[in-house]
């Protein structure tokens, strides 16, 4: 369990990060290395951090906003504006337990158990999605755990990752220190399209 303090903390950081936002520069170079390479490289990044746009649509509705997603470990804290409501929402995951707390602090949904954050989709979104593969695709590699297809195009470069049900297309990628990371993506199946653009990288603690 989190406390008040890590809690005001992450939420003064969503405000700060989210409200100036710079653009990535743009990486010319192609994908040379191969997938196996790429994911035994990025799986090392044991503490990240990005933040960006997002835009949902579903047979529902569609919504639009910002994001601000740090992963340590095993341990997500995510911040939302816009796209699941109004006002912020911040999100802190860890295995087996999902918390949602209002910009004003209250808790306002906990979720327990290994399918934690695929209950507070189904219950907050109405769809099904393989919460437990964005941390992966969100860096331009796959869920280990799971088979995968691949697209490269001409160059080499990285065009899409098929996964359990869903096709990650990556758009633009930017060098973030010694990787290449995307920068603008699609992540979509028969019903449901998000679309990322990542304003930010950083890479480390």
């Amino acid at each position: 369990m989190f406390g008040m303090a890590m809690l005001r903390g992450f939420v003064l950081v969503l405000a700060v990060a989210l409200s100036g936002c710079s653009s990535l520069r743009e990486a010319s170079a192609p994908i040379d290395d191969s997938m196996a390479q790429r994911i035994a490289e990025l799986s090392l990044v044991d503490a990240w951090s990005m933040q960006g746009r997002i835009a949902v649509k579903q047979p529902a509705g569609s919504g639009q906003g910002k994001i601000l997603w740090e992963q340590v470990g095993e341990t997500a804290d995510i911040g939302l504006a816009g796209p699941l409501g109004t006002g912020a929402i911040n999100i802190h995951w860890v295995p087996d337990e999902l918390t949602m707390v209002g910009a004003d602090l209250d808790v306002q949904h906990r979720y327990t158990g290994g399918d934690a954050a695929e209950q507070f989709l189904a219950e907050q979104l109405g769809w099904q999605f393989p919460a437990a593969s964005i941390r992966y695709w969100l860096l331009g590699i796959p869920n280990p755990g799971y088979q995968f297809e691949q697209e490269f195009g001409e160059a080499g470069e990285l065009l899409s990752i098929s996964q359990l049900g869903w096709r990650v297309q990556y758009q633009r990628f930017a060098r973030v220190d010694a990787h290449l990371l995307p920068s603008k993506l699609r992540i979509q199946n028969t019903e449901v399209r998000l679309r990322l653009i990542v304003d930010s990288w950083s890479l480390g603690d």
